[in-house]
């Protein structure tokens, strides 16, 4: 109800779910020569989803992601050098449940395994000082998640198991370097060609699970939708003002849709980010940011958009001799009313105190 504290219409329903990650990682380092660094390493993680609504069988869901990595990096001169990489990643699909309400039965979703080739090269240059320069270019995937592949997002969506990974191109120039003696900028640019990108996408053609009754619901299903281009450039600066440790950053973002109409969706084309660090001495420091991004699409139609919004933050710290430190403060300070998507507001301001504890 509109307190929130009781379950009264027909819709509403109890949901458990207990969801765990086991996983681990080795990396190596071997020195092939004064010039030569080989670094190798191995992931291994088992995502673990499990579900189910009161009165209901428990529904599981199980991938087992493994990733094996090697990395060289060759300095030519002591100011160039270069860094080449290639991985072998392996996604599977161990387990994962549907539910039938009408039989009360469990059954078996398709599975299906993802295998990927990754590689990528960047060319490094000292220009002196902390002057440099970078070129890269990268083919990089992404496997579809438990979720990507079967949530039924409340009741507003489909599920489809055969879901693709994502695969994509992705080639930056950048430049880092002093502005003055205590203030260093950075720059990059930066294009990707992607194809198969994975989307939430609204049916044209409801089918029948897309009904309650005789009336027709919002559908989605996440989709391969094409063939996507973005360009960008990010931007950032960090200094001193006598105490005062200050940065931002901003980041741009073109994307466009080479295969369909459809918008692009949850991600913004402005991004910023500001912060003022006060270092006051003893061990005490204040620290104020704020952050802003443009509108988003959060649907495909273009229908359903979150606005703009900026929201500020303060916080407090004290590091006592054994580096222990205790920060409280305020997230949202002006009680901002705020969305990432159209239709669910993020939290508005509220307090906290943290403790961090070196072992």
């Amino acid at each position: 109800d509109a307190n929130y504290d009781s379950m009264d219409k027909k819709s509403s329903f109890k949901s458990y779910y207990d969801d765990y990650t086991n996983g681990f990682s080795i990396q190596g380092d071997i020195r092939l020569g004064a010039a030569n660094l080989l670094r190798t390493s191995y992931n291994a993680k088992e995502d673990v989803h499990r579900e189910y609504n009161e009165g209901e069988p428990e529904r599981r869901f199980k991938d087992l992601t493994q990733t094996l990595a090697l990395e060289d990096t060759h300095a030519f001169t002591p100011r160039l050098s270069l860094v080449t990489g290639l991985s072998f990643e392996q996604r599977q699909s161990l387990e994962a449940q549907d539910y039938n309400a009408k039989t009360n039965e469990l059954s078996d979703f398709a599975r299906a395994d993802n295998t990927a080739t990754n590689g990528q090269a960047g060319v490094f240059y000292q220009l002196g000082g902390a002057d440099s320069l970078h070129a890269s270019a990268a083919h990089k995937t992404r496997f579809p998640t438990i979720k990507d592949r079967y949530s039924y997002r409340m009741g507003q969506a489909l599920p489809n198991p055969d879901l693709k990974m994502e695969e994509a191109m992705h080639y930056e120039v950048g430049y880092s370097g002093k502005l003055a003696p205590s203030w260093t900028v950075e720059l990059n640019l930066f294009h990707s060609d992607i194809s198969n990108l994975i989307q939430n996408t609204i049916l044209t053609e409801l089918g029948p699970q897309c009904k309650k009754g005789s009336a027709k619901v919002l559908c989605k299903q996440n989709q391969n939708i094409g063939k996507v281009a973005e360009d960008g450039l990010e931007l950032g600066i960090r200094g001193w003002l006598a105490n005062w440790e200050l940065s931002a950053n901003y980041t741009y973002l073109d994307r466009d849709n080479r295969s369909s109409d459809d918008k692009l969706t949850d991600v913004p084309r402005h991004k910023f980010f500001a912060d003022a660090i006060w270092h006051a001495g003893n061990g005490w420091r204040l620290t104020g940011s704020a952050e802003g991004y443009s509108q988003r699409y959060s649907s495909s139609d273009g229908v359903q958009v979150a606005p703009g919004f900026a929201v500020a933050n303060l916080k407090a710290g004290y590091r006592f001799p054994g580096g222990t430190v205790v920060e409280a403060g305020v997230r949202n300070i002006f009680d901002k009313l705020y969305e990432f998507t159209e239709g669910y507001p993020e939290v508005g301001r509220n307090w906290f105190v943290q403790f961090n504890t070196p072992l």
